[in-house]
């Protein structure tokens, strides 16, 4: 199956299997990434026929989350998605033919002449292909990246009410090949958001780094506990890192 134009991917890990989701104007469409890879699937059902222009994953409730322009955003839990299996065919044709003749003839001579004849052929074919051919397509990073994530514990915002405080979160590429990442936004928005650099994105080897920008806007006194999940094709992170944000207005 073949998504066709998209206008928005987002990068999953699930049950540990990593893949991506694309979204394209009649659907959702997924690949597992891997000797797979190229070989779609449709995530969901009952969308409507509208634009999908972006796509985010939580890896904490699994949740994919869909937003269309015009006709709201939809939810949906992916899973882990199936992984295609080898196909096989089988034919066996069998034919067996058989002929038997006998002749008798009783004269006043006591003559008696018989033949028989049996003549009988089979003949059975069978034929069993079994073909597997992955393709031969790289992950996005190749799988060679390695992450680094700077503050990679808690990012602690502070603001007056109807003030704006902003802080960024840096992520960095130490590994030898490029690294593909993908950062959640904040579920409590307002008043946080993410207002630069998120989605999924392409670190290269060697750099530059990656700023995350969160911004935080509070419109009265009090706190905020939030977090936001970043995912990756490090093959050394089997979980995504769950980055803690502490926001105060007073």
């Amino acid at each position: 199956m073949n998504p066709g134009n998209f206008d928005s991917m987002e990068f999953i890990v699930s049950g540990g299997q990593k893949s991506i989701a694309v979204g394209t104007n009649h659907g959702v469409y997924r690949s597992v990434l891997g000797s797979s890879l190229g070989s779609w699937s449709q995530v969901g059902t009952g969308l409507p026929n509208a634009r999908l222009f972006r796509l985010r994953y939580d890896a904490a409730s699994g949740l994919l989350v869909a937003a269309t322009l015009g006709r709201g955003a939809w939810e949906f839990m992916p899973g882990v998605a199936p992984t295609p299996t080898a196909s096989a065919t089988a034919t066996a044709t069998a034919t067996a033919t058989a002929t038997a003749t006998a002749t008798a003839t009783d004269t006043a001579t006591a003559t008696a002449t018989e033949t028989a004849t049996a003549t009988e052929t089979a003949t059975a074919t069978a034929t069993a292909t079994a073909t597997d051919t992955p393709t031969a397509t790289p992950t996005p990073g190749g799988g060679k990246g390695r992450i680094s994530v700077s503050p990679n514990k808690q990012l602690s915002l502070k603001a007056h009410p109807n003030a704006t405080a902003s802080a960024s979160v840096t992520i960095s590429n130490v590994g030898s090949g490029p690294l593909f990442v993908t950062v959640t936004s904040p579920h409590h928005n307002p008043p946080l958001s993410e207002t630069g650099g998120g989605g999924p994105f392409l670190v290269p080897l060697g750099g530059p780094s990656r700023k995350v920008i969160i911004t935080y806007s509070p419109i009265k006194k009090g706190k905020t506990n939030e977090s936001i999940s970043i995912t990756s094709d490090d093959p050394t992170q089997h979980k995504a890192i769950k980055l803690k944000i502490k926001a105060t207005a007073k």
